[in-house]
């Protein structure tokens, strides 16, 4: 049974390379796209993608003679069956189990792909066997390195683009085409302004998404931007005014959502605010170690890896469409007025600390599909 269900998926993927080997190297005109391509995207994405679900299948359609027994080849057959799906019927299996309608031939662009976030949300999608058009400003980032990404399993999932998030000719022409917009853009001390990345470059990404009828816009903020008198807004604001730049782009991306839905209240599009604690190192530790919660009261830590997969995994779900929420570990959670030195000294916080500093609105879950659902949209949150 299983065997004929392989051949019968290997026949799938092979029909598709076969139907697209003919226009396999068509490039689109791009003389009006105002930045330059240095890798990738010479192959239509729906190719690329059966020829990896071809392999996949090849090397899982048939036993090896000392098979594990069934519950074990469940699980080593898992994560290739998801890539199939991904691939070749246009369904995202997330590991928690959920699963959304995507396209597979349409990317996520990452805008800010050179910066920390940034690619940590095109490896987090990489590693997902989704397409990616990966925008940096220049090849070799503010530190004098290279931008370089894991290694795809497929080559042609990845476009890397040269692109200035402060021009909108540039922003309207790199999103088109794409199904989801990851903005990890920001100035830092190293180079940037505010004003121009965090504001305006916000804006031009907003505008160009909307124009393009793109369905999900991923904005990554931070931890008390709206909360001026906080001691993480002033000392993070001494540089160069960016939460203020930060907090205005905000408002003013959702007020061009909500005017362009009431005009068109059949517009499929969307957006997510994501406002992370303090930004470390090291791999993601999972869904259940995370703590979301709402009007921007509590921070912690969190590294740039969950935040990514944060950004990757809430483009499946509705529960996570037009909300704003910050993120951290759970066991970092500090008022705001407190969390800088708790950070700075990596303190964790006791359940009873958690309890008196609870606001109601924290979302936990084993799985993104519970953390996400409950959150609130930001019209209903007062």
């Amino acid at each position: 049974m299983r065997q004929a269900a392989m051949k019968s998926m290997l026949a799938i993927a092979a029909a598709l390379v076969l139907a697209e080997g003919a226009r396999a190297f068509q490039v689109p005109p791009g003389a009006a796209f105002q930045h330059v391509l240095w890798r990738g995207a010479a192959a239509p994405r729906t190719l690329s993608a059966a020829r990896a679900a071809l392999r996949i299948l090849c090397s899982c359609a048939s036993d090896a003679p000392n098979d594990p027994p069934a519950l074990e080849r469940r699980k080593v057959v898992q994560a290739p069956i998801s890539l199939v799906l991904a691939s070749v019927f246009g369904v995202a299996a997330a590991p928690s189990g959920s699963v959304a309608k995507v396209d597979p031939t349409r990317p996520v662009v990452v805008i800010g792909a050179g910066g920390g976030t940034g690619k940590e949300c095109v490896n987090a999608l990489l590693r997902r066997g989704l397409p990616v058009r990966s925008l940096v400003r220049a090849k070799v980032t503010s530190k004098g390195e290279e931008v370089a990404f894991q290694s795809a399993t497929d080559e042609s999932l990845l476009e890397e683009v040269i692109a200035d998030v402060t021009s909108k000719q540039s922003m309207a022409e790199a999103t088109k085409g794409s199904r989801a917009v990851i903005f990890a853009a920001s100035a830092s001390k190293k180079g940037g302004d505010p004003q121009k990345v965090d504001y305006q470059g916000l804006l031009n990404v907003a505008e160009s998404c909307l124009e393009n009828k793109v369905e999900r816009l991923v904005v990554v903020s931070s931890g008390g931007v709206s909360r001026p008198d906080s001691a993480v807004y002033k000392f993070l604001n001494l540089f160069g005014k960016i939460m203020y730049w930060k907090i205005k782009g905000e408002d003013e991306m959702r007020a061009l959502y909500r005017e362009a839905k009431a005009a068109d209240p059949s517009l499929k599009v969307s957006f997510t605010v994501v406002r992370p604690g303090g930004l470390t190192t090291g791999p993601a530790t999972g869904v259940e170690t995370i703590e979301l919660n709402q009007k921007d009261t509590k921070s912690g830590r969190i590294a740039r890896a969950d935040v990514a997969e944060i950004c990757v995994e809430c483009l499946n779900y509705p529960a996570a469409a037009d909300t704003t929420f910050e993120c951290y570990y759970a066991d970092t959670a500090k008022p705001l007025n407190d969390v800088g030195l708790s950070n700075i000294f990596k303190k964790t916080t006791s359940e009873a600390e958690a309890a008196a500093s609870a606001t109601g609105l924290e979302r936990r879950g084993k799985t993104w599909k519970e953390i996400f659902t409950g959150l609130k949209p930001a019209g209903e949150l007062g």
